[in-house]
């Protein structure tokens, strides 16, 4: 008679730390969590030198932008009337024709822009 085969999952393991399922909650509500700095942690710099914002066309309709700026300092200075920080698009002859509010701390955003098919600026 052959040798019947089993699953592999269907055994048991009998060792610690294995994975289980819990019943109940493992860890607690999120209100209670204090909200740390990473970067202050780590020992890692918010920002690396110079502030600096980087744009370069994506496609004919897009322009993705990113920045290195250290916001908590920059807000600590002096913080916006509106609490808005914006990228906006310059036209060539120093009119706006954009502008977009982002979330700084995300440091990067993609702008959608359209009908512009002159010289502009970020």
């Amino acid at each position: 008679m052959p040798e019947r085969k089993t699953k592999r999952n269907a055994r048991r393991s009998k060792g610690r730390g294995d994975f289980r399922v819990s019943s109940e909650p493992i860890v607690g509500p999120a209100g209670n969590v204090r909200s740390l700095d990473i970067a202050g942690t780590m020992g890692l710099p918010r920002s690396y030198g110079r502030p600096l914002l980087f744009a370069i066309a994506r496609d004919e309709r897009t322009i993705f932008a990113c920045w290195n700026i250290d916001w908590p300092s920059v807000f600590q200075k002096r913080m916006p009337a509106d609490r808005q920080v914006y990228l906006r698009v310059i036209a060539d002859d120093g009119s706006e024709r954009q502008r977009v509010a982002v979330e700084p701390m995300l440091a990067m955003h993609y702008l959608k822009i359209s009908g512009f098919h002159n010289p502009y600026r970020v």
